[in-house]
Protein backbone atom coordinates (compact mmCIF):
# COMPACT_ATOMS: atom_id res chain seq x y z
CA UNK A 1 0.00 0.00 0.00
CA UNK A 2 1.28 3.28 -1.18
CA UNK A 3 1.89 6.14 1.82
CA UNK A 4 0.54 9.38 1.78
CA UNK A 5 2.78 12.62 1.57
CA UNK A 6 1.54 13.80 4.62
CA UNK A 7 2.79 10.81 6.57
CA UNK A 8 5.77 10.36 4.52
CA UNK A 9 6.93 14.31 4.06
CA UNK A 10 8.86 13.85 7.83
CA UNK A 11 10.48 10.43 6.85
CA UNK A 12 11.58 12.26 3.81
CA UNK A 13 13.19 14.88 6.08
CA UNK A 14 15.16 12.79 8.22
CA UNK A 15 16.86 11.10 5.35
CA UNK A 16 17.15 14.55 3.85
CA UNK A 17 18.50 16.58 6.81
CA UNK A 18 22.25 15.72 5.96
CA UNK A 19 21.91 18.10 2.77
CA UNK A 20 21.92 21.20 4.87
CA UNK A 21 25.62 21.35 5.62
CA UNK A 22 26.78 22.83 9.11
CA UNK A 23 29.58 24.36 7.21
CA UNK A 24 28.06 27.93 5.76
CA UNK A 25 24.82 26.25 3.97
CA UNK A 26 26.17 27.46 1.00
CA UNK A 27 25.44 31.14 1.64
CA UNK A 28 25.61 34.13 -0.86
CA UNK A 29 29.54 35.76 0.17
CA UNK A 30 29.89 39.20 1.16
CA UNK A 31 33.35 39.80 0.28
CA UNK A 32 34.66 40.61 -3.23
CA UNK A 33 38.57 38.74 -4.41
CA UNK A 34 40.58 41.37 -6.16
CA UNK A 35 41.35 40.96 -9.59
CA UNK A 36 43.32 37.81 -10.23
CA UNK A 37 43.17 36.56 -6.13
CA UNK A 38 42.46 32.94 -5.41
CA UNK A 39 40.56 31.50 -2.62
CA UNK A 40 40.09 27.75 -1.49
CA UNK A 41 38.22 26.45 1.16
CA UNK A 42 37.54 22.81 2.39
CA UNK A 43 35.17 22.27 5.42
CA UNK A 44 34.42 18.73 6.55
CA UNK A 45 31.30 18.48 8.55
CA UNK A 46 29.27 15.68 10.15
CA UNK A 47 25.91 15.31 11.90
CA UNK A 48 24.22 13.10 13.57
CA UNK A 49 20.56 13.13 14.16
CA UNK A 50 18.15 10.49 16.39
CA UNK A 51 15.32 13.10 16.51
CA UNK A 52 13.21 14.94 13.98
CA UNK A 53 10.79 17.56 13.84
CA UNK A 54 7.39 16.68 12.53
CA UNK A 55 4.86 18.86 10.30
CA UNK A 56 3.75 20.92 13.13
CA UNK A 57 7.57 21.56 14.52
CA UNK A 58 7.24 18.98 17.28
CA UNK A 59 9.94 17.20 18.13
CA UNK A 60 9.92 13.35 18.15
CA UNK A 61 11.87 10.26 18.50
CA UNK A 62 13.31 8.83 15.36
CA UNK A 63 14.06 5.24 16.68
CA UNK A 64 16.84 4.96 14.68
CA UNK A 65 20.14 7.42 14.47
CA UNK A 66 21.03 8.58 11.00
CA UNK A 67 24.53 10.07 10.42
CA UNK A 68 26.53 12.24 7.40
CA UNK A 69 29.66 13.03 6.52
CA UNK A 70 29.87 16.31 3.84
CA UNK A 71 33.38 17.47 2.39
CA UNK A 72 32.63 20.84 1.24
CA UNK A 73 35.12 22.73 -1.32
CA UNK A 74 34.94 25.94 -3.05
CA UNK A 75 36.86 27.49 -5.11
CA UNK A 76 37.16 31.45 -6.03
CA UNK A 77 38.74 33.65 -8.33
CA UNK A 78 38.90 37.34 -8.70
CA UNK A 79 38.25 37.52 -12.57
CA UNK A 80 38.24 41.68 -11.88
CA UNK A 81 37.26 44.24 -10.01
CA UNK A 82 33.94 43.90 -10.14
CA UNK A 83 33.12 40.08 -10.37
CA UNK A 84 34.27 37.28 -8.66
CA UNK A 85 33.66 33.76 -9.84
CA UNK A 86 32.89 30.11 -7.78
CA UNK A 87 32.63 26.42 -8.09
CA UNK A 88 31.72 24.26 -5.59
CA UNK A 89 31.08 20.39 -5.13
CA UNK A 90 30.41 18.19 -2.16
CA UNK A 91 31.65 14.91 -1.50
CA UNK A 92 28.83 12.93 0.63
CA UNK A 93 28.27 10.13 2.94
CA UNK A 94 25.13 9.11 4.82
CA UNK A 95 23.00 6.39 6.79
CA UNK A 96 20.81 5.12 9.06
CA UNK A 97 18.40 2.49 8.98
CA UNK A 98 16.95 2.78 5.58
CA UNK A 99 20.19 2.66 4.12
CA UNK A 100 23.15 4.32 3.13
CA UNK A 101 24.65 6.79 -0.16
CA UNK A 102 28.17 7.44 -0.52
CA UNK A 103 29.44 9.98 -3.52
CA UNK A 104 29.46 13.68 -5.59
CA UNK A 105 26.97 15.60 -4.95
CA UNK A 106 25.69 18.68 -6.55
CA UNK A 107 27.54 20.83 -8.30
CA UNK A 108 27.79 25.04 -7.65
CA UNK A 109 28.94 27.23 -10.43
CA UNK A 110 28.22 30.61 -10.34
CA UNK A 111 28.98 34.77 -9.89
CA UNK A 112 29.44 37.10 -7.72
CA UNK A 113 29.24 40.90 -8.06
CA UNK A 114 29.60 44.38 -6.27
CA UNK A 115 26.61 46.36 -5.03
CA UNK A 116 28.68 49.03 -3.95
CA UNK A 117 30.96 50.43 -6.90
CA UNK A 118 33.57 51.91 -4.26
CA UNK A 119 33.11 49.46 -0.75
CA UNK A 120 34.05 45.85 -0.44
CA UNK A 121 31.75 44.29 1.57
CA UNK A 122 28.22 44.63 -0.56
CA UNK A 123 27.57 41.81 -2.80
CA UNK A 124 25.33 40.24 -4.81
CA UNK A 125 25.60 36.06 -6.44
CA UNK A 126 23.92 34.15 -9.31
CA UNK A 127 24.70 30.71 -9.80
CA UNK A 128 23.70 27.46 -11.22
CA UNK A 129 22.98 23.84 -9.25
CA UNK A 130 24.11 20.68 -11.34
CA UNK A 131 23.22 17.26 -10.16
CA UNK A 132 26.33 15.20 -10.91
CA UNK A 133 24.48 12.20 -11.77
CA UNK A 134 23.73 9.95 -8.24
CA UNK A 135 20.11 8.36 -7.85
CA UNK A 136 17.13 9.92 -6.67
CA UNK A 137 14.90 7.11 -6.75
CA UNK A 138 16.76 5.67 -3.42
CA UNK A 139 15.53 6.38 0.26
CA UNK A 140 18.99 7.63 0.98
CA UNK A 141 20.27 10.09 -1.20
CA UNK A 142 22.41 12.51 -1.80
CA UNK A 143 20.35 15.70 -3.24
CA UNK A 144 17.41 16.70 -5.09
CA UNK A 145 18.87 15.65 -8.29
CA UNK A 146 17.27 18.59 -9.80
CA UNK A 147 18.80 21.44 -11.79
CA UNK A 148 18.71 24.64 -9.86
CA UNK A 149 19.13 28.22 -9.93
CA UNK A 150 20.56 30.32 -6.61
CA UNK A 151 20.43 34.19 -6.31
CA UNK A 152 22.07 36.03 -3.17
CA UNK A 153 22.85 39.44 -1.32
CA UNK A 154 25.01 39.62 1.31
CA UNK A 155 27.02 42.46 3.37
CA UNK A 156 29.23 43.38 5.93
CA UNK A 157 28.24 45.93 8.84
CA UNK A 158 29.00 47.34 12.10
CA UNK A 159 32.62 47.12 10.61
CA UNK A 160 35.61 47.76 13.36
CA UNK A 161 39.61 47.30 13.72
CA UNK A 162 38.70 43.85 15.84
CA UNK A 163 35.02 42.69 14.25
CA UNK A 164 32.46 42.67 11.61
CA UNK A 165 28.66 41.70 11.22
CA UNK A 166 28.11 39.78 8.29
CA UNK A 167 24.51 38.79 7.17
CA UNK A 168 22.71 37.50 3.58
CA UNK A 169 20.08 35.88 2.32
CA UNK A 170 19.92 33.18 -1.10
CA UNK A 171 17.04 32.19 -3.21
CA UNK A 172 17.12 28.60 -4.61
CA UNK A 173 14.68 27.40 -7.14
CA UNK A 174 14.35 23.82 -8.51
CA UNK A 175 13.44 21.86 -11.18
CA UNK A 176 10.44 19.90 -10.91
CA UNK A 177 8.62 18.92 -7.39
CA UNK A 178 10.72 20.39 -4.71
CA UNK A 179 9.92 23.47 -3.12
CA UNK A 180 12.23 26.62 -3.67
CA UNK A 181 13.98 27.69 -0.74
CA UNK A 182 14.61 31.13 1.51
CA UNK A 183 18.41 30.37 2.93
CA UNK A 184 19.35 33.92 5.20
CA UNK A 185 22.49 34.27 7.82
CA UNK A 186 23.89 36.01 10.26
CA UNK A 187 27.44 36.40 11.52
CA UNK A 188 29.46 37.72 14.30
CA UNK A 189 33.19 37.65 14.07
CA UNK A 190 35.48 38.85 16.66
CA UNK A 191 39.56 39.22 16.74
CA UNK A 192 40.50 37.22 19.33
CA UNK A 193 44.25 37.52 19.30
CA UNK A 194 46.85 38.42 16.63
CA UNK A 195 46.24 34.56 15.09
CA UNK A 196 42.70 33.31 16.56
CA UNK A 197 39.23 34.41 15.44
CA UNK A 198 35.88 33.49 17.19
CA UNK A 199 32.47 33.73 15.46
CA UNK A 200 28.88 32.75 15.96
CA UNK A 201 26.00 32.40 13.46
CA UNK A 202 22.47 31.98 13.21
CA UNK A 203 21.48 29.55 9.82
CA UNK A 204 18.53 28.84 8.11
CA UNK A 205 16.83 27.05 5.57
CA UNK A 206 13.17 27.68 4.92
CA UNK A 207 10.63 26.28 2.31
CA UNK A 208 8.45 29.10 -0.19
CA UNK A 209 5.99 26.42 -0.13
CA UNK A 210 5.52 25.39 -3.38
CA UNK A 211 6.99 21.94 -3.54
CA UNK A 212 4.96 19.17 -5.35
CA UNK A 213 4.29 15.89 -4.27
CA UNK A 214 6.71 13.90 -6.00
CA UNK A 215 5.69 10.28 -6.74
CA UNK A 216 8.45 7.59 -6.32
CA UNK A 217 7.20 3.94 -7.33
CA UNK A 218 10.31 2.39 -6.56
CA UNK A 219 10.16 4.09 -2.70
CA UNK A 220 6.25 2.68 -2.74
CA UNK A 221 5.25 5.73 -0.73
CA UNK A 222 4.80 9.65 -2.37
CA UNK A 223 7.35 12.42 -1.15
CA UNK A 224 6.93 15.82 -0.42
CA UNK A 225 10.51 17.15 -0.63
CA UNK A 226 9.98 20.78 1.83
CA UNK A 227 11.46 21.57 4.98
CA UNK A 228 12.20 24.51 7.48
CA UNK A 229 15.27 24.32 9.88
CA UNK A 230 16.52 27.01 11.70
CA UNK A 231 20.26 26.65 13.23
CA UNK A 232 23.16 28.23 15.43
CA UNK A 233 26.51 27.76 15.52
CA UNK A 234 29.98 29.01 17.15
CA UNK A 235 33.60 28.18 16.17
CA UNK A 236 37.25 29.73 15.49
CA UNK A 237 39.85 30.03 13.68
CA UNK A 238 43.46 30.01 13.14
CA UNK A 239 46.16 31.98 11.26
CA UNK A 240 48.73 29.53 9.85
CA UNK A 241 51.72 30.44 7.84
CA UNK A 242 51.54 31.25 3.75
CA UNK A 243 47.94 32.70 4.20
CA UNK A 244 46.74 29.35 5.49
CA UNK A 245 44.18 28.99 7.93
CA UNK A 246 42.78 26.38 10.05
CA UNK A 247 38.89 26.13 11.59
CA UNK A 248 36.84 24.37 13.84
CA UNK A 249 33.06 25.00 14.61
CA UNK A 250 30.34 23.65 16.18
CA UNK A 251 26.69 23.61 15.38
CA UNK A 252 22.93 22.29 16.85
CA UNK A 253 19.47 22.49 15.18
CA UNK A 254 17.16 25.48 17.06
CA UNK A 255 14.14 24.61 15.70
CA UNK A 256 12.43 22.61 12.21
CA UNK A 257 9.56 21.75 10.50
CA UNK A 258 9.60 18.21 8.36
CA UNK A 259 13.77 17.62 8.87
CA UNK A 260 15.83 15.85 11.20
CA UNK A 261 17.03 17.68 14.62
CA UNK A 262 20.68 17.17 15.50
CA UNK A 263 23.80 18.25 16.00
CA UNK A 264 27.49 18.62 14.34
CA UNK A 265 30.74 19.89 13.81
CA UNK A 266 33.54 20.69 11.37
CA UNK A 267 36.93 21.27 10.31
CA UNK A 268 37.90 23.45 7.99
CA UNK A 269 41.07 24.99 5.93
CA UNK A 270 41.61 27.50 3.86
CA UNK A 271 44.14 30.08 1.46
CA UNK A 272 43.89 33.17 -0.29
CA UNK A 273 46.91 33.58 -2.79
CA UNK A 274 47.25 35.78 -5.68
Amino acid sequence: MRRSACTCVAIFGLLFCGLFSFASQAAAGAWMRSEGESHYSATLDYSASTDYWDSDGVRRDAGHRFESWNLSQQYEYGYSYYRTLYAAADLIQKKGEAGSAAGLGDLRLGMRGRLNRNENGRTWEAGVIIPSGYARDRQVRLGYGRFGVEVGLAMRFLDRPRSHAETGVTVRLWEGPPAGQVRPYLKWTQQLTAKWEGWGELLGDFSLGNGKVESNTALGYDQLPEYDVLKAGLGVKYALPKDWSVGFGLYCDLWGRNVGSGVGGNVSVSRTWK
